[in-house]
């Protein structure tokens, strides 16, 4: 069982080496992370996903295309529109501290 564990983890460790430096893979990464973001400010101040739509000025389809469907789709402007509808300062950043080489 430990063996499993491990053969589990060692594969799993050598996908994100395979792919740390995959464009698709990180908008994924951080899609997925703005998303939790987003979910964790409505449950916070005890608001759904109907509300945030209306506010985004998008139909709960397509809100619901962001939050569940294929993520690397969100634009600029679908992050800013999430930001404002949600009253926060969305942060986007170059960091030259951590560089993929």
């Amino acid at each position: 069982m430990i063996q499993q564990h491990r053969q589990e983890s060692s594969l799993l460790t050598q996908w994100v080496h395979e792919y740390e430096n995959d464009p698709e893979f990180i908008a994924d990464g951080l899609a997925a992370d703005v998303i939790e973001d987003a979910l964790n400010i409505l449950k916070k101040r005890k608001l759904n996903k109907k509300w945030l739509a209306e506010t985004m000025n998008i139909s709960l389809e397509e809100l619901l295309r962001i939050f569940e469907g294929n993520s690397c789709n969100l634009t600029i402007v679908d992050l800013v529109k999430l930001s404002v509808a949600l009253g926060t300062k969305l942060k986007v950043t170059l960091d030259s501290e951590n560089i993929f080489l």
